[in-house]
């Protein structure tokens, strides 16, 4: 039996369960209706303003770090790059540097996803 994921209960759904769906609609060349695009969409949207928060943080505290070096006498511009090409430390993922840089990329890659979505709901509106 085929899960309706249209359904499905939003408070379960994150960015991350979304562009799966919309990845595995693609890789199975899915057609869904103008309506489910629509409704994904929003839910990118939606969910969009946690992504866009976390990433303003991620950038502050990659900034700080800047600006902690930048106070040590240390040149901006070199100290940006120290940041930016600092090693992880032991118990760490990712830096502060690529953390924002990924939160960066996610975010662009979900706002595209949501333009298109809009453009194909539009699309298939007009046949």
């Amino acid at each position: 039996m085929q899960t309706n994921h249209y359904h499905s209960n939003p408070m379960s759904e994150t960015i991350k369960t979304l562009l799966d769906e919309l990845k595995q609609v693609v890789e199975e060349g899915k057609t869904q209706s103008p309506t489910w695009w629509c409704d994904n969409a929003m839910k990118l949207a939606v969910l969009r303003q946690d992504l866009q928060e976390k990433m303003c943080q991620a950038e502050i505290a990659y900034r700080n770090e800047v600006v902690e070096l930048n106070k040590m006498d240390i040149p901006y511009n070199r100290a940006e790059n120290m940041v930016k090409g600092r090693v992880l430390r032991e118990g760490e993922k990712m830096t502060t540097y690529q953390y924002y840089n990924y939160l960066r990329t996610r975010d662009g890659v979900v706002q595209e996803i949501i333009r298109i979505a809009k453009r194909r709901a539009t699309l298939e509106e007009n046949y």
